[in-house]
């Protein structure tokens, strides 16, 4: 078997820019807990269907929990992809894609403790992929009202191509190969 660091220590990434841009620092099972300190943060969120790493890191972060990185230079778990696998199944369901709303409504509620220009572009590109998501299953209603309560959040920019993502979704301009080229490129 061949293991990697989940880390680049090359590139360091603060621990909640990882989470909120989707590069984390380390593996969900990679981070040790300390019993007063899972408790501290409130435990594992069970209703959320997926990103309950992501939430928890955040709420964490957001009491005031600091992570620090081990100097650990062997691999301590093995981690398996499978194709249905819990987390790949359904990515796209209903209760999934409501659980991806929960966390990003939750960061936007507590976006005063994101503070560094790095973590506000992640949770841009987190609140645009989902606004994305969204709109590719015709989710409009809640597309536009979360593009609406995370204008607040957002660049100028960020805002003006969270609309072109919904018109061209909507207007299916995104089929068009060199629109869509356009947009993943901003």
């Amino acid at each position: 078997n061949e293991g990697h660091l989940w880390d680049d220590p090359e590139h360091p990434v603060s621990w909640l820019e990882g989470r909120l841009g989707m590069k984390p620092p380390c593996h969900s099972t990679g981070t040790m807990w300390h019993r007063n300190t899972w408790e501290r943060a409130g435990g594992g969120n069970e209703k959320l269907r997926v990103w309950q790493d992501i939430e928890l890191h955040m709420r964490a972060h957001f009491k005031g929990i600091e992570f620090r990185a081990s100097n650990l230079q062997s691999v301590d778990f093995l981690h398996r992809v499978s194709s249905d696998s819990i987390s790949r199944v359904g990515f796209h369901s209903a209760e999934k894609l409501a659980s991806r709303v929960a966390v990003v409504y939750y960061a936007l509620q507590h976006r005063h403790h994101i503070q560094t220009q790095n973590e506000q572009k992640a949770l841009a590109g987190m609140t645009l992929s989902l606004i994305r998501n969204l709109s590719q299953h015709s989710n409009w209603h809640e597309a536009e009202s979360l593009l609406e309560r995370a204008q607040s959040s957002l660049q100028p920019d960020e805002i003006k191509l969270g609309l072109k993502i919904l018109r061209f979704r909507r207007w299916k301009l995104d089929r068009i190969p060199q629109l869509r080229r356009q947009i993943q490129r901003q």
